[in-house]
């Protein structure tokens, strides 16, 4: 189970999806056949809580 600040997005697929704010004991028990990409909590990931513009977010992460 993730924590409370944990986030995740991810595309329309869900081929890839982001964690940010985890730790990776959290991401290993969530990572079962997916593609995750981690971001420490200390990442800072432009417009990751002010834009709902998912392609923008994922082309400010990739």
């Amino acid at each position: 189970m993730a924590t409370a600040t944990a986030k995740v997005i991810y595309d329309s697929g869900f081929k890839n999806i982001w964690i940010y704010g985890i730790d990776n004991e959290e991401l290993e028990q969530l990572s079962q056949g997916k593609n995750l990409k981690y971001f420490p909590s200390s990442t800072q990931i432009p417009h990751f809580n002010t834009s709902n513009n998912l392609e923008q977010i994922l082309n400010n992460v990739a």
